[in-house]
């Protein structure tokens, strides 16, 4: 029997600070593009119902939106949450050489919900917060002071958002939990400035096709960037574990 990503041991051991549990994955090689794309190839059917589930969501909440707006951040945490964490852990998986079945998706989705729900609350409070002062200096312009708590939300919603690149995975990969887990997605964010305004264009592109273009384009999209995100975030943990590891030990090398 296929045991869930948190029982998967690595082959070395990793620091305290970062406590992965992947296992095979060789810690100095660059990302391996070759096998995101194979995966994608080979996983056709489990991708598409990753698709249609983010999509139904994401349906969701646009309804939300238009009824009550300052609700749709809540319900977007509440529904897209614990389906974006079912997707990252069952792509963890299948970077990890472990097919799944399109069935183990909703066990994930159902194993991971709560926590799911838990990492998408930061960014829906600060969603909520910015919608309600919009809100208002829509409706009363002359109060011009509604700008600093807004630019100080739309900073904050961008911190969060790089975050967010690696907070998905940490949560199936590591042991971290809580601020831990944030402050580890921000250090990952920061190590790897390139890879991450990759992503994060990637992400603007995606959102400027589904305002300008069609929102089909990128809903198709969704699987292959929780797939992306998820083996960026995996080589980035290997990379820094064996970094450190390497560290330690030319310390206690050069020690007498």
């Amino acid at each position: 029997m296929i045991t869930d990503t948190r029982s998967a041991r690595p082959d070395h051991r990793l620091p305290a600070r970062i406590r992965s549990r992947h296992r095979r994955i060789d810690p100095v090689s660059s990302l391996d593009l070759g096998q995101i794309g194979r995966t994608l190839v080979a996983e056709i059917p489990l991708l598409a119902m990753i698709n249609l589930l983010v999509g139904l969501a994401t349906a969701v909440v646009a309804v939300a939106f238009l009824t009550v707006p300052l609700l749709a951040p809540v319900v977007a945490a509440g529904v897209l949450g614990p389906v974006w964490l079912g997707a990252t852990a069952t792509c963890a998986r299948l970077l990890a050489g472990d097919p799944r079945g399109p069935w183990h998706l909703f066990g994930a989705i159902w194993r991971h919900g709560r926590t799911g729900i838990g990492l998408a609350l930061l960014p829906a409070a600060v969603a909520t917060l910015l919608l309600g002062s919009l809100g208002i200096l829509a409706a009363r312009p002359e109060q011009r002071w509604l700008l600093v708590p807004i630019a100080v939300d739309v900073a904050a919603l961008t911190v969060i958002g790089l975050g967010g690149i690696a907070v998905f995975p940490l949560a199936v990969m590591t042991e971290s939990r809580g601020r831990q887990r944030w402050l580890i997605a921000l250090a990952l964010a920061g190590r790897g400035p390139v890879t991450t305004a990759g992503i994060t264009a990637i992400v603007v592109l995606l959102i400027l096709a589904a305002r300008h273009v069609t929102p089909f384009l990128a809903l198709v999209m969704m699987a292959p960037l929780c797939l992306l995100m998820t083996a960026v975030s995996r080589h980035q943990l290997t990379a820094t574990a064996h970094r450190e590891e390497t560290t330690s030990r030319a310390a206690e090398w050069r020690q007498p």
